[in-house]
């Protein structure tokens, strides 16, 4: 809690100018009764994860890149597979158990979820 705390302090600190506006800020116009109200669409695809942080899709693998261009490698980017571009990656500070592959690192982890589940895991 107190680093989240710190990081939304840090961020809203770092958003602040030092430089004085040049003019007083004046009003915004009032919203026009026309304009749409925007919309998200979202599901939770996984809950109680220790530590998640980063979040990323994995998206497509392009020619002349390690991973598309060496078949051992291209072969995880298939449908289902742990690369596969419709998957999310989420990095987690557990290893869920798992030994540590080095002794001297902390214990970490990248999870890839398959999003076209219809179950929160």
């Amino acid at each position: 809690m107190k680093l989240s705390a710190l990081l939304v302090l840090s961020l809203v600190a770092g958003c602040q100018s030092a430089v004085p506006p040049a003019a007083a800020p004046t009003a915004a116009p009032p919203p026009s009764a026309a304009a749409p109200t925007p919309a998200l669409t979202a599901r939770v695809l996984a809950v109680g994860i220790p530590g998640a942080n980063a979040v990323a899709p994995v998206g497509k693998f392009h020619p002349g890149g390690p991973i598309h261009d060496k078949p051992d490698f291209a072969a995880y980017t298939q449908a289902g597979r742990v690369l596969d571009p419709e998957r999310i990656l989420v990095a987690s500070s557990s290893n869920f158990g798992a030994p540590r592959a080095r002794d001297d690192q902390p214990e970490a982890s990248a999870l890839s979820i398959d999003v076209r589940g219809s179950v929160t895991l």
